[in-house]
């Protein structure tokens, strides 16, 4: 029954996989094969056909690759950069002494370290997007898929300023870990969405079809096809470990059930 049950689960792992693997499947060609375009040439389509479709109906898949450019960025919250785009963390870690019982009933105290995250923030404003054609187009990063630089990873034995935790009977705390990803002005940015007029003026923002993706990326194109590449094998070979290992462990288990 037992081996029934851990195949069982094994299969509900590789069909999770296969579903991971067709999602970054989708990405990968997104990336792909959509063609770098300029700013200025996709202001100038925009202003060429805006009277005729009206304003609010235009869209285009665009692929775009500049810097972040903005007159009152953003404070990040640890590292103090100037950014459009942050998300960071403080993690509490932590000592606890536990029971535990071994293999012949005896029970013992042992000191284990734990950790738990004691404050998260996450913020981004729209920006512009400057490649050097001439024109800028605005960015608004809501929804999208936002791959950014890590700026801070620093330990510290200090509770942080303006934090009170109570701590736990028999926990002990060892320090705090700051945490820290961001998008500094000036950074060179991928981007990969829909030119939308939805919202009055002509913006960068998720696609309206769930089958395009929606990337601001610090890592460009080469960077991204690479990573997609090489996770869309992982998830690949795992689902069929996975599925394999589920069909032997449903069939030891029967087997052994009628034996």
């Amino acid at each position: 029954m037992i081996g029934i049950i851990i195949g069982i689960i094994l299969i509900g792992v590789a069909a999770f996989l296969e579903y991971t693997r067709r999602e970054n499947a989708g990405k990968l060609i997104n990336v792909k094969y959509n063609e770098t375009s300029k700013a200025a040439d996709e202001v100038a389509d925009y202003e060429a056909i805006k009277d005729t479709v009206g304003v609010g109906s235009y869209t285009k898949v665009v692929e775009l690759v500049g810097v972040a450019t903005c007159k009152k960025p953003l404070q990040a919250e640890h590292s103090g950069e100037d950014v459009v785009y942050f998300k960071s963390s403080v993690t509490r870690e932590y000592e606890v002494e536990e029971q535990e019982t071994d293999s012949e009933g005896r029970t013992k105290w042992v000191t284990n370290r734990r950790s738990e995250t004691v404050a998260e923030n996450e913020r981004s404003i729209p920006f512009l997007l400057d490649d050097g054609s001439g024109k800028m187009i605005e960015v608004d990063m809501i929804d999208a898929e936002i791959i950014a630089r890590k700026s801070v990873d620093r330990f510290e034995r200090e509770m942080p300023k303006g934090y009170h935790f109570n701590e736990s009977s028999g926990s002990k705390t060892i320090g705090y870990r700051y945490n820290e990803e961001v998008i500094k002005i000036n950074s060179k940015l991928y981007v990969l969405g829909e030119a939308s007029d939805k919202n009055g003026g002509l913006c960068v923002v998720k696609p309206h079809d769930a089958k395009n993706s929606f990337i601001v990326s610090t890592k460009l194109e080469k960077e991204l096809v690479e990573e997609f590449e090489g996770d869309s094998k992982m998830y690949f070979y795992g689902a069929i470990a996975c599925a394999v290992g589920g069909v032997i462990a449903i069939l030891l288990g029967i087997f052994l059930k009628v034996k």
